[in-house]
């Protein structure tokens, strides 16, 4: 019985192969599909032109329980490092970093997130130094581009800043938020 040969792979004549050779937007909806941004950088390895490429994926979805096992320094540095070195705004910017990290930390991913017109955020963040209230950061409710914003605090207490804001919101979700409206509770409050 004779051997059967594995398929020939066609090279164009330039020799990039036939993924490399797609165009950018069809390259960015494949690293878009893949299960976390970690993944979509790994991806930066597999040739000159897909080095930078993650960078302009519209989503970002990050979360300390998956992928590698990172030192708290690392994950709170990649985090920053992915905000701030994107080439294009972010449409969907998704966040799971439980009770690892500060509020001033969070906040400081959520401004580069802003910075970069975040349309969607989502946030899930038990922050376990604080004992009070958690204001909102500023530029949060002034953000133009904020259409969706869901968060979970792990029932802390969330205040608003005293300043008309979320010029473009449509969905909010407060989950595990304790919200606090004029100094009076108001629990689990969801409004689309």
């Amino acid at each position: 019985m004779k051997k059967s040969e594995p398929p020939k792979t066609s090279k164009p004549a330039d020799g990039t192969d036939f993924i490399s050779s797609m165009p950018d937007a069809i390259l960015l909806l494949i690293l878009s599909r893949l299960p976390s941004t970690e993944e979509a950088i790994r991806s930066s390895i597999l040739s000159r032109r897909w080095r930078n490429l993650w960078t302009a994926i519209p989503s970002l979805y990050l979360d300390i329980r998956h992928g590698r096992r990172y030192k708290k320094s690392e994950f709170k540095e990649l985090v920053y490092w992915v905000l701030v070195n994107r080439s294009a705004d972010l449409d969907c910017f998704r966040l799971y970093c439980s009770d690892q990290y500060s509020i001033s930390t969070a906040w400081r991913w959520i401004h580069a997130a802003v910075k970069r017109n975040v349309k969607k955020l989502e946030l899930t963040f038990y922050p376990k130094e604080s004992t009070g209230d958690i204001e909102m950061p500023n530029c949060l409710v002034i953000c133009p581009s904020l259409e969706s914003l869901r968060l979970s605090l792990g029932h802390h207490g969330l205040r608003l800043p005293n300043i008309m804001g979320f010029p473009a919101l449509r969905v909010l979700d407060l989950t595990s938020v304790d919200l606090l409206e004029d100094g009076n509770l108001v629990k689990g409050f969801s409004w689309e």
